[in-house]
């Protein structure tokens, strides 16, 4: 048995978590950052000196959210690697924990074994739905290269 719409492996159900503490900043919806008002949550990982100041990755994290600190660790990694701004959205209110998954792993051994090339593709290009929303997730800020990255999406 397996999902029609979202091919799980059990490495998305376990919710491991990096070693690490975040060092970026959680920027709450409402709240100002230059000259724009914020619209949802995200979290903001700089660099120590940023070598491209008119890029930035959007980061997109798995099923977990913010409930564990993995993409926030990766994003302060990112920033710090490729020396520009990485944002996270908060898209997922209120994510289950960790642990909450477990007992659907045993359902979803190897889901990915007998997909098609078509199917495939057919999942790579629908993620292109989600462009027109980075602007958005910026809020205006003026980086004329956005890189979209995610997390937890089984390849």
């Amino acid at each position: 048995m397996s999902l029609p719409f979202v091919p799980v492996s059990e490495c998305c159900l376990r919710g491991s978590k990096l070693p690490g503490e975040p060092k970026g900043e959680l920027q709450r919806a409402g709240s100002t950052v230059g000259d724009h008002t914020l619209r949802i949550d995200r979290y903001s990982a700089r660099p120590a000196e940023i070598k491209h100041p008119k890029t930035c990755v959007v980061l997109f994290y798995d099923v977990f959210g913010f409930s564990i600190h993995n993409s926030k660790i990766l994003a302060d990694t990112y920033a710090d690697h490729l020396g520009v701004e990485v944002f996270v959205p908060d898209y997922i209110p209120n994510p289950p924990p960790a642990d909450s998954l477990d007992s659907a792993i045993e359902w979803y051994p190897g889901s990915k074994k007998g997909q098609g090339w078509l199917d495939y593709l057919w999942g790579k290009v629908s993620l292109l739905k989600i462009l027109p929303y980075a602007r958005g997730i910026l809020n205006g800020q003026a980086q004329p290269k956005v890189d979209l990255v995610g997390i937890g999406f089984e390849e």
